[in-house]
């Protein structure tokens, strides 16, 4: 059976407080997949959040408010799902909504669903990133750092989001809980992950990647050390950090 998902306009609310409309799907087209509802659902929430974002940027709000007048939209998008009927290759769209909405505890439940049918290492890798950034924000942190290593083993072309992922989302909200050197040592590991990373040097995508690799390693590599010494272990931070000077001394001012 489909999930039953509302997929509501825009609240009158927001609407009429100045922001411009836009066109949404029609919710009751009939449709050939059920996965197209978790893309409408996104879609919505994409274009709820770039009115409020439009309205945050013309001084109307502020981003504190619009948080909350998203979450209250998200919300009613997902009052009407039967979670017990949403089909597991339609998870990870789902866990991103509560994500979202805030509800980490059930985008968790999505993600892990999502995890155990991935069919692709894009999808793999992805839902894992996901999933292990939810349970560093739900305070599993070791539980995170493992979920992140199963992502290690796709191949070279799948391996893109790791170390961004590790860097910028998963150890902001794993650190300080206690695990600081066993984060610092993922860290570490995701470099050569980013490293052995390969892309199509001749697509912009690819060229984009490369010339920020050199960036994106270094931020890790000083973050790792932040995270060595917090732990204490000094000698380890100060190898980290010669590894960032390094790639400063190579590429310049980063």
């Amino acid at each position: 059976m489909r999930p039953a998902i509302s997929l509501c306009c825009l609240s009158l609310s927001l609407l009429m407080a100045g922001c411009q409309s836009v066109v949404l799907p029609d919710p009751n087209t009939p449709v050939a997949n059920s996965a197209l509802e978790g893309e409408i659902l996104l879609r919505n929430i994409q274009d709820a959040a770039s009115i409020l974002d439009n309205r945050v940027t013309n001084g109307e709000l502020t981003q504190e408010q619009r948080d909350v007048l998203l979450r209250k939209q998200i919300d009613k998008y997902l009052a009407d799902v039967q979670w017990s009927e949403v089909p597991d290759h339609d998870a990870w769209r789902l866990g991103d909504a509560l994500r979202i909405s805030g509800d980490w505890s059930r985008a968790l439940q999505m993600y892990e669903r999502a995890v155990a049918v991935a069919k692709s290492n894009d999808r793999f890798v992805n839902d894992s990133l996901r999933l292990a950034r939810a349970q560093a924000k739900l305070g599993r942190a070791m539980d995170a750092i493992e979920t992140a290593r199963t992502t290690f083993r796709v191949p070279p072309q799948d391996k893109a989001p790791i170390l961004m992922a590790v860097v910028y989302e998963i150890a902001p909200l794993a650190r300080g809980l206690g695990h600081d050197s066993d984060l610092a040592k993922l860290v570490e590991e995701a470099v050569p992950q980013h490293m052995q990373t390969l892309v199509d040097p001749n697509t912009k995508p690819g060229e984009d990647f490369l010339r920020a690799r050199p960036t994106h390693v270094r931020q890790a590599w000083i973050l790792a050390a932040q995270l060595y010494g917090q732990a204490g272990l000094t000698d380890q931070a100060r190898r980290c950090i010669e590894k960032a000077e390094s790639l400063g001394q190579t590429f310049g001012s980063l």
